[in-house]
């Protein structure tokens, strides 16, 4: 993915440079997404306060794995997810680090019906 940041401020437009690779699995039980994503920018100009012109690298990975009809519970899932992202910069105020866990219920009201080739 590319992305174009045209913003106030030259020191803030940049572009950036971006690749996620995603793995799917879809079980009768369980079903699994991962995803892990790696992303470059460059800032057009330098930063006057930092003099210094902006470049960072990221990553970020997750993993999400879904459970369903819990307890032979027809209409319920339980979803849990864990996710960590950093950001590398070579101007340290704009290192970023970021950590989560998700535990989830979803109880489904309707559903579309699956066609059928008959």
């Amino acid at each position: 993915r590319y992305t174009r940041d045209h913003l106030d401020g030259d020191a803030m437009s940049n572009n950036r440079f971006a690749l996620q690779l995603t793995y799917g699995y879809n079980g009768e039980k369980f079903s699994v997404v991962a995803n892990a994503n790696f992303a470059h920018s460059e800032h057009d100009k330098e930063n006057p306060i930092y003099d210094k012109t902006q470049k960072d690298d990221s990553v970020a990975l997750s993993l999400t794995t879904f459970y369903k009809k819990p307890f032979d519970a027809e209409k319920w899932s339980i979803v849990g997810s864990v996710f960590g992202s950093r950001s590398y910069s070579n101007i340290d105020f704009y290192e970023t680090e970021a950590f989560g866990i998700a535990l989830t219920a979803f109880y489904l009201f309707w559903a579309i019906k699956e066609f059928s080739s008959q």
